[in-house]
């Protein structure tokens, strides 16, 4: 019976993507000398791992240390597995694609706006992207039609709404169309 573990692994002892990301962040030696050598050893990263790590607050004191290579695959992990609703943003008055938004955009949107958790998982994670490999890895990302009826609001979010949309030229009275 064969491992299925690759020898850095097996010196390291990480069994997965995450406890390889935790133990970096312990500074263990094991993982410093993967992270700095070891991008190609074949350690299988899970995109769900990876979204989840990345959506983590010390994320960013650990990128860092992994080399070019590593940062590399991961992004490449991140596009190649991960399809993005190319949902419709709103900030203040403008209305604009998800797939358009500049990084600043997603940072403002994502704290001014109440969205449905899938959708506010998918702005954190480019969120993330952006913030630690720069904006033009944005456009990388795969931007699939949005399904309408995912979208729809709450009823509190409806009723909220309300209040943020200005008034129609039908509802205004004289003199303010």
């Amino acid at each position: 019976m064969q491992e299925q573990t690759s020898p850095s692994q097996r010196a390291s002892g990480f069994t997965s993507f995450r406890d390889f990301a935790l133990a970096l962040n312990r500074s263990e030696p094991g993982a410093l000398v993967l992270a700095r050598d070891g991008a190609n050893d074949g350690m299988a990263i899970e995109v769900t791992e990876l979204r989840k790590l990345l959506t983590t607050f010390w994320v960013r004191s650990l990128f860092p240390r992994f080399s070019s290579a590593w940062r590399d695959r991961m992004l490449n992990v991140l596009v190649q597995n991960v399809a993005i609703p190319n949902c419709a943003l709103r900030l203040g008055r403008r209305s604009f694609a998800l797939s358009e938004a500049s990084h600043d955009d997603l940072k403002q949107v994502v704290t001014e706006t109440i969205f449905p958790d899938a959708v506010r998982n998918d702005l954190q994670l480019l969120i993330a992207v952006g913030t630690l490999w720069g904006e033009d890895a944005l456009r990388r990302f795969e931007f699939t039609r949005a399904p309408e009826d995912d979208v729809k609001p709450s009823r509190l979010g409806s009723l909220l709404h309300a209040f943020r949309s200005t008034p129609s030229s039908e509802g205004a009275p004289e003199g303010r169309h």
